[in-house]
């Protein structure tokens, strides 16, 4: 589900990756691979570090859907992971478009709770009717990724607070626990406006 503008970007190869430094370096550690020689403590540092999820927040235009895909490649290619990539407008409409009777709901849903990776692009961008239905869908699987400690990363153009407003706060603080010290501001110019450039 990775967008084909972003399908072949890397690491190495994300030019949105080689202007964030700060980003890039701490991501450096999901380039390599657990040593059998090291310690079981070292070890299971790796494995809480890669296994980690994380939030990339900040204005329109600054890289955060570059940086999530080039992050998602990156651990499908190194572990060998499912993983799927989605915005969030997008996987809340393939859940509405099970209501005419054309697939399960509850199917949609527990393929995003279970895979081992997945990447929610656009989180806030999503449209809420004040009927609750959307935040509860958020929260079926959000929640339960946040339960089964399953990794996910996140990207929005709002704030924690802004998404508390927007979503409420059982959603937003489960973002919170699952990411702990992984939630990275991504600033910038907006990249998409040519006259910033």
């Amino acid at each position: 589900g990775i967008p084909f503008r972003f399908r072949d970007l890397g690491f190495s190869t994300s030019p949105w990756l080689r202007r964030h430094h700060e980003i890039r370096k701490i991501l450096t550690f999901f380039e390599t691979e657990s040593d059998d020689s090291e310690s079981e403590e070292q070890q299971d540092e790796y494995a809480a570090k890669v296994n980690s999820s994380m939030m990339f927040w900040g204005p329109k235009g600054t890289g955060k859907t570059a940086i999530a895909a080039a992050f998602l490649r990156q651990l499908i290619t190194n572990l060998g992971e499912a993983g799927y990539f989605r915005t969030v407008p997008n996987l809340l409409s393939e859940l509405r478009g099970t209501f005419g009777g054309d697939g399960n709901e509850w199917e949609l849903i527990q393929k995003y709770c279970e895979t081992s990776i997945l990447v929610l692009d656009d989180l806030g961008a999503e449209h809420i009717s004040g009927s609750g239905w959307a935040e509860d869908r958020l929260y079926q699987v959000i929640g339960n990724r946040h339960d089964e400690e399953r990794q996910t990363v996140f990207t929005s153009n709002l704030s924690m607070v802004d998404l508390g407003k927007r979503l409420g706060d059982r959603i937003v603080w489960r973002i919170v626990e699952m990411c702990g010290e992984h939630i990275y501001k991504v600033d910038g110019p907006n990249l998409r406006d040519r006259t910033e450039r």
